[in-house]
């Protein structure tokens, strides 16, 4: 039987081990109610202006969440789905928290909260913006979006959780008594891999038609790095904007000092703008020189060599002079060693990135596995670099066969795309009845992989049948067919007939015998 308490307020029942009650919001184990506070004490709902008692979490009037109440750890939203595990980042509209989504199995998400204030209507577009944007468009270094929705008077977006850290975070930076915390540039190589990353997808959000999307903000606190791929993320896309060349007006200006170029202070930022900021962020990766303390100075460019004249192209202050976002990742390119050029498969055909492979190798399944027997892991590593490969070498090392190696290993170079996909296998019956005459035919059924993963997979049986084959080898797109034989005599004439793929069960029919 459940435990309840009645709050001495409104007496409201509430379950045992409630922080507040539901009803009015009085806290548990406060001082009990007593003569009304001065006005000055009093607490009112921003939603309907009703007065609150102090340290009401809740408005008693409406419901309402009132403003500038923090989240707790265990605290839920959205009727139960999202629990608040701890606070990650607050700011001047908000704040961000990291939560498991009890619906998905307890998977880690960013809730990103607004508060509804003064500028109420502004800051619900403009979350309401973030997530459209993030949702409108599939790039495998930017955060999925999961949701919108409201709770009382507060604004949340549910996206994905990156799980690193920012690259800020290593940088030389003042601490929170404004002492300078010494910090270190990164290594070149690292620099140019994420400018590579991010210019191509800046490449997709500027091709965007009828309208591309414009960021606003990249600096190294915006950009993640995730600890098991290594991929790194632009996350805040809040002060992001949709561009239209053929109405192209001006709006209000949003940006961080020392990253944002000139046009951009004017409300006239456009694709080229984001490559401005780009560059300045890996100018100060690259160097530990801080943009933000000299803005539209950058003086150790000349330190950088070659990748420091590619840097001041994209640092020019007029805007024309800038190359596209398709330009400058092939400049980061060379000066990785890629020269801009593509993954070349075993027929002569040209991969420019992870999807085109995985792609590739779906329609090439038999060749693809010759390729990663042979030199495709020396392949990716002049594509990609050593940590690919390496994830590579991995798959093959602990695979238990070279088809399945080839899965996990496109499954680590893709984890947004073919990493995602879970294996779909059908039987092309759901039950089938066999006859007891000995000399019958057998039953067939057809087995497709209708997915985009391969599946090697077992066949379990009853006792009294037999299959020509237990064992099947299904690459994306193949179906085979199965003879199924019932063994004369047997006493028990029911059962199913199961493909599994290790624990996990992926189709089922069930079988007997005709009376």
């Amino acid at each position: 039987m459940t435990m309840t308490h009645t709050c001495p307020i409104c007496y409201l029942p509430a379950a045992a081990g409630e922080a507040y009650c539901p009803g009015c919001g009085y806290v548990f184990g406060s001082a009990p109610a007593g003569p009304p506070p001065d006005s000055g004490d009093l607490l009112l709902c921003p939603r309907c202006s009703a007065e609150q008692r102090p340290g009401a979490r809740v408005c008693s009037a409406c419901g309402a969440k009132l403003v500038g109440v923090d989240l707790n750890p265990g605290e839920t939203l959205h009727h139960g789905q999202y629990i608040v595990r701890r606070l990650l980042a607050r700011g001047g509209m908000g704040a961000i928290y990291l939560a498991a989504d009890r619906l998905a199995f307890d998977r880690l998400v960013v809730l990103k909260v607004h508060t509804l204030e003064d500028d109420a209507a502004d800051t619900e577009d403009r979350l309401r913006t973030e997530g459209w944007l993030l949702a409108s468009i599939q790039q495998r270094n930017l955060p999925r979006i999961y949701a919108y929705f409201t709770h009382g008077v507060q604004r949340f977006l549910a996206m994905e959780y990156i799980d690193g850290p920012n690259l800020h975070e290593a940088l030389s930076q003042d601490d929170e008594h404004g002492q300078r915390r010494a910090g270190s540039r990164y290594p070149l190589t690292d620099t140019l891999r994420w400018g590579a990353a991010i210019a191509r997808t800046l490449e997709q959000l500027h091709s965007r038609r009828p309208m591309a999307i414009i960021h606003q903000d990249i600096k190294p606190s915006n950009l993640v790095l995730d600890r098991s791929s290594h991929d790194v993320f632009l996350i805040d896309f809040g002060n992001a904007k949709l561009y239209d060349p053929q109405r192209a007006q001006q709006a209000e200006s949003f940006g961080t000092p020392g990253y944002s170029p000139p046009e951009q202070y004017q409300g006239l930022s456009e694709p080229r703008s984001d490559i401005f900021s780009l560059a300045a962020t890996l100018y100060h990766l690259a160097t530990d020189d801080d943009p933000s303390q000299h803005p539209f100075q950058f003086p150790q460019l000349g330190e950088l060599g070659p990748f420091g004249d590619v840097l001041a192209q994209a640092l020019q202050k007029e805007v024309e002079q800038r190359p596209s976002a398709a330009l400058f990742r092939a400049q980061l390119e060379s000066q990785l060693g890629l020269g801009g050029t593509a993954l070349v498969t075993p027929d002569g055909q040209r991969i420019e990135d992870e999807a085109e492979l995985v792609a590739w190798c779906r329609a090439h399944w038999e060749s693809a596995v010759e390729w990663m027997a042979g030199a495709l892991p020396v392949d990716i590593e002049r594509w990609r670099g050593m940590k690919r490969a390496q994830q590579v070498r991995d798959a093959l090392a602990s695979a238990p066969s070279l088809r399945l190696a080839l899965d996990a290993a496109l499954a680590l170079l893709d984890p947004a795309g073919y990493g995602m996909a879970r294996p779909q296998v059908i039987f092309s019956s759901r039950a089938l009845a066999f006859s007891r005459t000995p000399s019958a035919a057998p039953e067939t059924l057809a087995v497709a992989n209708t997915g985009s993963r391969y599946v090697e997979a077992t066949l379990d049986l009853p006792p009294w049948m037999t299959a020509s084959v237990d064992r099947l080898s299904l690459p994306a797109g193949k179906q085979v067919r199965i003879q199924l034989h019932a063994v004369p005599g047997a006493r028990r004439t029911k059962g199913e007939v199961v493909l599994r793929a290790g624990n996990e069960t992926l189709a089922l029919c069930r079988v007997g015998v005709r009376r």
